[in-house]
């Protein structure tokens, strides 16, 4: 993966884990959230983002063919159970660490 694909599939989750701030200090972020509906048009688009981001690293995953199906399934329900973590572990080395053994065992049969 290259590294700007990297960067802008981390956006979603970053933008996630920033957002989680504004629950531990409300009264200090009433400038970001004034209302409710801004409220709910916030986390539809950081829903959407991350949504969007999760079929794309999942067909990544499971794009690899080599792959031991348990690894496959495992980071799967990683990355849907805990996306904001996940995504950025697995886009910053674990994807790189399966592309080479994708490649490896491709190249040994």
């Amino acid at each position: 993966m290259k590294k700007i694909q990297k960067i802008l599939l981390s956006v979603p989750a970053i933008i996630s884990l920033l957002y989680i701030v504004t629950y531990m200090f409300p009264t200090d972020f009433v400038w970001l959230i004034p209302n409710m509906d801004i409220y709910y048009l916030q986390v539809f688009i950081i829903q959407g983002l991350t949504i969007v981001q999760l079929v794309i690293l999942l067909r990544r995953l499971w794009h690899y063919k080599t792959l031991d199906r348990s690894k496959k399934n495992e980071w799967t329900w990683l990355l849907i159970l805990f996306p904001s973590i996940t995504s950025l572990i697995y886009i910053w080395k674990k994807d790189q660490e399966f592309y080479q053994i994708n490649t490896e065992q491709k190249s040994g049969e």
